[in-house]
């Protein structure tokens, strides 16, 4: 049975929103001025700017949940991405950048962690508060290891 240890809800920045979000603007701006000229190319650039704006709000994680085994980057749908205790190497504050897969919701440095996993490529999150997010981690993982949960 897995319990639910810490939730963490990220608060994505300013830049990342204006990153992900000056494409579908363009976007839209480009298909107010094709309306005059082509209604069917401005409805199609129109449709395309709302998938990119739909793809935006699914891809940032919405809740970073550490459990008594594992953690789990949750998103908007009903999709998960789960980091058993026996693949985690070390989970450490990123210095500078690193190649892995990025799951940022703020380009703050003082919120980055990184999830070195064992012959796995890292996974990078920005938890609104790093420090108890680690601390909760600890304390967890302790709890799973002092189990006697075998570590691969």
């Amino acid at each position: 049975m897995e319990y639910i240890i810490y939730k963490d809800n990220p608060k994505p920045d300013i830049w990342i929103l204006l990153i992900l979000n000056i494409p579908p603007v363009a976007l839209v701006v480009l298909a107010v001025s094709l309306l005059a000229a082509n209604l069917s190319e401005a409805l199609t650039v129109l449709v395309f700017a709302f998938l990119l704006g739909l793809l935006n709000v699914f891809i940032l994680p919405v809740a970073y949940c550490v459990y008594d085994d594992k953690i789990k980057i949750m998103f908007r749908v009903p999709v998960s991405f789960n980091i058993p205790f026996d693949h985690i190497d070390k989970i450490t504050t990123s210095k500078g950048p690193s190649l892995g897969i990025s799951l940022p919701t703020n380009l703050i440095q003082e919120n980055v962690v990184e999830i070195l996993r064992k012959k796995r490529m890292p996974v990078i999150i920005t938890p609104a508060d790093r420090d108890a997010f680690l601390d909760n981690f600890d304390k967890a993982f302790k709890n799973w290891r002092d189990q006697g949960r075998t570590i691969l």
